[in-house]
């Protein structure tokens, strides 16, 4: 398996949690805010596939702008690129989430 096939694989884990088990999704997200963004820490490195950049973000713009509405999933993707920039500013700027970022606001 390669690189990119193990983000596919964790969005799909991430996507299980997200989308099918409604009843703790807000605690799954409310939990692991400080794990995406150490993730995005780490995905935004420069010897990381971009595959595996276009995945998180494909999977955050999902988790943002997916038809139910869910001020909770709006404000974990927005929070969790937000701190990213903050702490990572080299590898946010050098990212493809600045697209989405300015979309969202």
């Amino acid at each position: 398996m390669t690189i990119p096939e193990f983000s596919e694989t964790a969005i799909e884990i991430l996507d299980t949690f997200t989308w099918r088990f409604k009843e703790v999704q807000d605690a799954c997200l409310d939990g692991s805010l400080t794990i995406m963004i150490k993730t995005l820490g780490l995905i935004y490195q420069p010897d990381i596939d971009f595959e595996c950049k276009d995945n998180i973000k494909a999977y955050l713009e999902n988790l943002y702008f997916h038809v139910e509405e869910n001020h909770k999933q709006k404000d974990f993707v927005y929070n969790s690129i937000k701190n990213f920039a903050e702490m990572n500013q080299k590898a946010y700027h050098g990212s493809n989430l600045i697209d989405l970022m300015n979309r969202i606001v």
